[in-house]
């Protein structure tokens, strides 16, 4: 834009003139300075708080909305950040700002995960485990040992039993480390093992992670909880205990476990708030789903129609997937009362 134009641009949006053709987001675009990556060289406190509050702030946009949105500036900022690593900083702050970054990173990772970039999320995490396991920071042990949670969530969910039990084998190891694990880390550790058993169809060695992840959460002082798993303290396991029952009776069509994820999970979806409407839609077509292989057709289909619903109003394919999944074991009963109806919808939103 020549600079002599620029009074009258600026009167034109003031008046309304420029909008009265719509946004021109070329236009826009053109008007972004050059960028260049800052030449930061010093760095203090202030600096690392800074990508902390950042990365909160993508947590929180995550939980309640999913993750559509703002992966991609997750993983811009990171490329901001990792060159800090070799910056100039006090001594004692140095772990803090490897942490954030490591941090920042996992939740990157997360965000990719969500939109089902998978390849993507598995280099995410590979770049927060290596910065976290060179850090002597009090909680990188914890943070790697989260990490590998997420990696044996993300093999469950790509139906690779093996390499999710051989992960959660490698998470537990990890809480071995340097430094102690959090209650709220290995309760989220043993409740991820225990869908790793159901994926591998194993209900005793899912019952007894989950009585582990009960007994752990009982433990758990929000207080000193680190900032990735802060939030069980608030949600609790509940959902992800019917995941690892519904993971059971997907197996092998087992009404028993269908009925005590029915009981875990309805009381998941009633207890999260706006500020978790993204877990809410993902265990809605779990509960769906259970409620059909436990036998009750009418409620299944009322619940499908709100996993719908909900998982419209978010940006997340992963929770898609889950539609896709309630349709698989929707499909046998498709001439039943108001299943073709609701395969319809479940289709329609999971294209």
């Amino acid at each position: 834009m020549d600079r002599r134009d620029f009074g009258q641009h600026v009167a034109g949006l003031v008046l309304g003139i420029a909008g009265a053709a719509g946004l021109d987001t070329d236009r826009l675009l053109a008007l972004l300075p050059y960028f260049e990556p800052t030449d930061t060289r010093h760095l203090g406190a202030a600096d690392v708080a800074a990508i902390e509050q950042l990365t909160t702030a993508f947590r929180s946009q995550d939980f309640a909305h999913g993750s559509g949105p703002v992966r991609d500036a997750a993983v811009s900022q990171l490329r901001v950040v990792l060159p800090l690593l070799d910056a100039q900083i006090p001594a004692e702050l140095r772990p803090r700002l490897m942490l954030a970054a490591a941090d920042l990173a996992t939740q990157a990772g997360w965000m990719s995960f969500d939109i089902l970039h998978h390849d993507a999320a598995w280099r995410l995490w590979m770049i927060a485990l290596n910065v976290a396991r060179n850090t002597d920071h009090p909680l990188s042990t914890d943070l790697a040992a989260y990490l590998l949670s997420l990696m044996t969530l993300q093999a469950v969910h790509l139906h690779r039993p093996e390499e999710a039990l051989h992960l959660s084998r490698v998470a537990e190891t990890a809480t071995a480390g340097p430094h102690p694990v959090s209650a709220s880390t290995t309760t989220l550790l043993s409740r991820i093992q225990a869908q790793a058993h159901a994926a591998h169809a194993d209900a005793t060695a899912c019952d007894r992670a989950l009585g582990e992840a009960t007994e752990r959460f009982s433990t758990i002082d929000p207080a000193s909880a680190p900032p990735w798993t802060a939030y069980l303290a608030e949600v609790g396991i509940t959902g992800g205990q019917g995941a690892a029952h519904y993971e059971l009776a997907l197996a092998d069509h087992d009404s028993r476990a269908a009925g005590r994820a029915v009981a875990v999970l309805r009381q998941a979806v009633d207890h999260y708030g706006p500020g978790y409407a993204a877990l809410k839609g993902h265990y809605l077509p779990d509960l769906a789903g259970a409620h059909v292989l436990a036998g009750d057709l009418g409620t299944a289909v009322d619940v499908g129609h709100q996993a719908v619903d909900a998982i419209t109003a978010l940006s997340s394919p992963l929770a898609h997937d889950r539609l896709r999944t309630l349709d698989a074991v929707l499909q046998p009963l498709h001439t039943s009362p108001g299943v073709a109806d609701l395969r319809e919808r479940l289709t329609a939103t999971a294209a």
